[in-house]
């Protein structure tokens, strides 16, 4: 007698791909989010108390669940998407290698040519929220999974470009 078992790779195969395409969503909502607010000055003071905490509860278990465990297992993948991770993983090594010299000199390029200021205070025009987290020794850890955090970002967006444009050269 032969064991029957119902098959469990597709509907894993189409939870990986659903599981992509949520988290997808909830970080072009995120960066929405993060464009509106520094576009229209909002402040945190401005904000009230429950829409405040409301994209932290959406954004969280996606960053910090969701994304990790669709990176990290691949037992879920099919082979088209190890070949999309494979991929994406290579390309996120690029930017990850390329990205953060880049940021520095142009920070620094900045400073010191158009600014023509001192790099401590760019002649009032110091713009914290970029220099504080990488000198300021209280905010290393928050900068650690800041960075950890696009990380994942990144993997998810290139994840999903990888598949945008392989769906079109099939189609053409």
């Amino acid at each position: 007698m032969t064991k029957s078992e119902t098959p469990k790779g597709p509907l894993r195969y189409r939870l990986y791909y659903g599981l992509m395409n949520f988290a997808f969503v909830v970080i072009v909502l995120t960066l929405c989010l993060a464009i509106a607010g520094t576009a229209f000055g909002v402040e945190v003071s401005d904000i009230p108390p429950v829409i405040y905490y409301l994209p932290p509860i959406l954004i969280w278990p996606v960053t910090y669940g969701i994304v990790p465990f669709l990176i990290v297992l691949s037992s879920m993948r099919d082979e088209y998407a190890e070949i999309l991770w494979k991929r994406s993983i290579a390309q996120l090594i690029v930017l990850t290698t390329v990205l953060p010299p880049l940021v520095y000199t142009t920070v620094w390029f900045v400073s010191i040519v158009i600014l023509e200021g001192d790099v401590a205070n760019w002649n009032g025009h110091r713009p914290d929220w970029l220099l504080d987290p990488m000198i300021e020794e209280q905010y290393r850890l928050g900068t650690v999974i800041e960075f950890w955090q696009m990380f994942t970002f990144a993997f998810v967006i290139l994840f999903q470009f990888n598949r945008w444009r392989d769906s079109r050269a099939t189609s053409e």
